[in-house]
C-alpha cells in the first residue's frame, strides 16, 4: 500500500475539529496547533520527501533499503506524530533546534550510531514509539515492517508494508487523543498492546 503525502496530511486534518495547518521553509508541514502546549506546539509534523535526503540516507547506512520503503521516502522525509507518540526516522539536513527548521528523527542515529547490539546485518530502522521506546524495522528483501523493543530481538507486532503500519497506527492513535489534540486518558498507552 502506497502512502501519498497529501493524502495522509488530509488523514491526520481529518482527526482534528481546528485542522490548522502551517508549511514551513524547509517543507516541514505542521498540522494541529495546541496552543495549550506551547505557541510553537502542533500535534503532527510531517516532513515531505525529498530526493535528495533519500540520496543521503544511502550514504548513511550500509543497510539495503527494500523497494517499498524507498518509495515511502519519495513521498515522506520521516514523521513526528501525536506529539512524538510515534515516529518515522528522515535524513536531516541541520541539527538546529529552532522550531521554524523543524527536522525529523535522524535516520542515521538508529542505523549506525546506535544500532543495537543484536540488530541483524538486514535491518533497516525506521521509527520509533516514544511511550516504550520499541523500534520499527525492516528486512532486506520484505516489504513488512517488524516492532520490537528497544534491547530484544522479541516481535511485538508485524504489518504487511509501511503504509498499512502508518494507516493502522495513525487510526489506533488518533482514537486515544480528542479532535483538540490533547490525549484523552493519559495512562492508557500509546504504544501497540
Amino acid at each position: 500500500m502506497t502512502c501519498k503525502l497529501n493524502d495522509f496530511i488530509g488523514k491526520l486534518k481529518k482527526q482534528l475539529a481546528q485542522p490548522d495547518v502551517i508549511t514551513l521553509e524547509n517543507g516541514a508541514v505542521l498540522i494541529g496547533h495546541l496552543p495549550h502546549i506551547g505557541a510553537k506546539a502542533y500535534l503532527h509534523v510531517v516532513f515531505p520527501g525529498q530526493l535528495n535526503a533519500l540520496s543521503a540516507m544511502r550514504k548513511e547506512t550500509t543497510v539495503a533499503v527494500p523497494s517499498e520503503v524507498e518509495d515511502f521516502y519519495r513521498e515522506f522525509n520521516g514523521m513526528i506524530l501525536f506529539q512524538g507518540a510515534l515516529s518515522i526516522y528522515g535524513a536531516r539536513s541541520s541539527v538546529s533546534r529552532d522550531p521554524d527548521q523543524r527536522q525529523p528523527f535522524d535516520l542515521a542515529d538508529r542505523n549506525i550510531l546506535r544500532r543495537p547490539r543484536f540488530a541483524a546485518e538486514t535491518d533497516f530502522f525506521l521509527g520509533s514509539y516514544n511511550e516504550d521506546g520499541s523500534l520499527l524495522f525492516t528486512e532486506r528483501g520484505s516489504s513488512r515492517v517488524f516492532r520490537r523493543p528497544a534491547a530484544s530481538r522479541t516481535i511485538l507486532n508485524t504489518w504487511s508494508g509501511v503504509g498499512h503500519m502508518l494507516n493502522d497506527e495513525t487510526d489506533r492513535i488518533g482514537r486515544l487523543f480528542d479532535n483538540a489534540g490533547c490525549q484523552i486518558d493519559p495512562s492508557v498507552p500509546t504504544s501497540p498492546q
